[in-house]
């Protein structure tokens, strides 16, 4: 405690100093200084939520449940997300009784409420909470428009399932503009959805069925002409009002959303109830169809390429398992490749595992490039959606470091899925780095508004994800939709098909061509 003292005392400049001494004091009891310390805090810092909630808490453990709450509407005013926190933070035991604590936070709707009202009440916490979390609702969708189509929503509700009530819902959140914000697919807990049960995927050629189902397997590998009455391209162009994104790449990263019964009917390609008719292509031109009911899938983590008991178009591929294909239930691995003394490293998330940091890991690779002087690096983040942006410097720094920072010995594998904090990575990588990048465009800007912050509707318990920050690594000028690959490489289905990848053997066949003077 003595240390903390000096060290804040030496520092009246630095909120971090502050707040620290500020834990301390709280975990010793000494409750008002801790207060006074938590004060300065903010002061220093601009009025951080975090700063915000803390003097929140210190009010709650001092009794004085009006200042608590003044702070605590503060820090919900200022982005504060931690909606689990707030709900259970022993601190704010006696405040969440009150009355004002149900006016600030909705969280406790009254009981007995019908499905209408439940519906209602969700809505009006929606608009509110939207209003005080992302980081600028109002840039894409002006504030009136907003306002309407809640309310409007809301006049509906009574006339409309809940499946069309959430198709709607989608379609307000998607005029928000950017790829972090939307509802979720899954109500808050659940481990299943009825959907379809085949897996679609928008290749260089067009949509196909890549995967599905095992009474369905002989449509695995058809191109889809139709979804119901309606063509796939048209399908495609009517599913876009319904999906949050940053850029085209974004839509194509959704096509296997055209599975989801309430996106098929919401664009008039199925009905509630019925099966879906699929008309499909075979190789030689020749179309069929086929109709698919729906069944009870399991819940999947988003980095699975596959889902579980499915059948796939390269089941049958004599070809080998091509790297992108293998161990992509791991987060971080590397292969060392010694015919082309290249190092291939599997990126599927910016972020530690189980094992080891990512910081370890980085400074692992990097030490068996220097030891082995392997001569190329492959970072492959084509289906790296995010993660945590704090951690990712160590790959910066050991690539800067390496002797593999060249121009031709230095690649990047990105694609429609590269997003979130794999975009900021791919951001300090064309900064910082000589790597080449090979495939598709981001599923990102350079600079966008993300973070994965949320909330759950209170009745119907559905989460809403809500980008509450802003990211800049690059020029604030730079208005590009995506970085670009240098190497284009997109895969068709006769690539994926035979266990083919366009990717890496582009990399090969740029590495082996003669030098020249």
């Amino acid at each position: 405690m003595a240390q903390l003292r000096v060290i804040a005392s030496a520092n009246p400049y630095a909120a971090r100093p502050a707040r620290r001494l500020g834990f301390a004091l709280r975990e010793a009891g000494q409750l008002e200084e801790a207060r006074d310390w938590f004060e300065k805090a903010l002061a220093l810092d601009g009025d951080s939520p975090g700063d915000l909630y803390n003097l929140a808490c210190m009010y709650g453990v001092l009794n004085e449940p009006e200042k608590a709450l003044d702070y605590l509407e503060k820090a919900l005013d200022h982005r504060f997300a931690e909606d689990d926190i707030l709900l259970s933070d022993a601190d704010l035991e006696a405040v969440r009784k009150l009355p004002r604590f149900q006016e600030i936070t909705g969280f406790y709707p009254p009981a007995n409420l019908s499905r209408d009202e439940q519906w209602r009440y969700d809505l009006d916490f929606f608009a509110r909470r939207m209003e005080r979390m992302h980081w600028n609702l109002y840039a894409h969708f002006p504030k009136p428009d907003f306002i309407r189509e809640v309310e409007s929503l809301k006049t509906d509700v009574p006339k409309l399932s809940d499946a069309q009530v959430r198709a709607r819902l989608r379609r307000i959140i998607a005029r928000v503009g950017d790829g972090h914000t939307l509802l979720s697919a899954w109500r808050d807990g659940d481990s299943t959805a009825t959907r379809f049960p085949v897996d679609l995927y928008l290749f260089s050629d067009g949509i196909f069925v890549r995967g599905a189902a095992k009474e369905y397997r002989r449509i695995v590998g058809s191109r889809v002409v139709k979804f119901g009455p309606i063509s796939a391209d048209a399908a495609y162009e009517a599913m876009k009002p319904c999906l949050s994104v940053d850029n085209e790449m974004g839509y194509r990263d959704y096509v296997p959303s055209l599975a989801s019964t309430d996106l098929l009917e919401a664009i008039g390609a199925s009905e509630p109830g019925k099966k879906l008719e699929l008309t499909l292509s075979r190789e030689d031109g020749s179309t069929f169809k086929q109709s698919i009911a729906t069944r009870t899938i399991k819940r999947q983590s988003p980095r699975k390429t596959r889902i579980d008991g499915f059948v796939y178009a390269d089941d049958a591929a004599t070809a080998p398992v091509p790297l992108w294909k293998k161990d992509q239930d791991k987060t971080l691995w590397y292969e060392y490749r010694r015919d082309q003394n290249l190092v291939y490293c599997w990126m599927s998330a910016i972020d530690d595992t189980k094992d080891k940091t990512f910081e370890a890991f980085c400074n692992e690779m990097f030490e068996f490039i220097e030891k082995n002087k392997v001569e190329r690096l492959v970072l492959d983040m084509r289906l790296n959606g995010g993660g945590n942006t704090g951690v990712v410097l160590p790959l910066i720094h050991g690539i800067v470091r390496s002797r593999v920072n060249e121009a031709g010995k230095l690649y990047t594998i990105i694609g429609r899925r590269t997003f979130s904090a794999a975009m900021n990575t791919v951001s300090l990588l064309e900064l910082h780095t000589a790597t080449t990048f090979v495939g598709e465009p981001t599923g990102s800007r350079p600079n966008f508004v993300g973070e994965s912050t949320s909330f759950v509707l209170p009745c119907t318990r559905y989460r809403v994800y809500c980008s509450s920050r802003y990211w800049q690594h690059v020029s604030s000028t730079d208005t590009r939709p995506w970085i670009a690959p240098a190497m284009v490489a997109e895969m068709s289905s006769r690539d994926f098909a035979a266990n083919r990848d366009p990717a890496m053997d582009a990399i090969f066949a740029e590495i082996s061509k003669p030098a020249t003077n």
